[in-house]
Formats: structure tokens, sequence, C-alpha cells
């Protein structure tokens, strides 16, 4: 459980705890774009675009969902997909 200033932030705060269990550091977050389409309705899918700085390198992950929060919470899904597939390809 985590807690915070919206729904994505409890979240981050949860996967960090998550990630100190497991002795992996939690990549910084340098920016968070929110897209919707053009002539979008409010039903429109929104696109959240997050940008990670991991061990001196940049990341950028893709969520799409038409609730923003879900849309974030799947674009940081994938960035912990990946640092742990690079995790797990290092320790063998």
């Amino acid at each position: 459980a985590g807690s915070g200033n919206g729904g994505y932030d409890a979240f981050m705060s949860a996967i960090k705890k998550i990630l100190k269990r497991i002795h992996l550091d939690a990549p910084e977050l340098v920016d968070y774009q929110v897209r919707i389409p053009r002539g979008g309705k409010s039903n429109a899918l929104t696109e959240a675009i997050i940008t990670w700085q991991i061990n001196g390198k940049r990341l950028q992950t893709i969520g799409v969902d038409s609730d923003q929060v879900i849309s974030a919470v799947n674009a940081t899904l994938k960035m912990l997909n990946l640092q742990l597939l690079q995790k797990e390809a290092t320790e063998r």
C-alpha cells in the first residue's frame, strides 16, 4: 500500500517500497506528458509519456488508457518490466 498526493503518487510510493525490498533503485522521473488525440471527445483514450533517468541513461515509456492515471501506471509498469529484465540478465 502507498499514499501520496493523488493516485499516481500513491502508486509510485507503493512501487518504491517494493523495489527497495528487491534491492532495485527507483529511476528518476524526468518528464511526464499527457496527450489526448486531436478532436478527442471526453471519453477519448489518453496517452501518458514518461521519461526516466536510469543509470545515467534516459528511457521513455508510453501507456494508453481512457483514464489518465491508469495511462501513467501502464507506462510505469513498462519501465519496471524493462528494469527487471535488465537486472535478471546481469545476474546470469
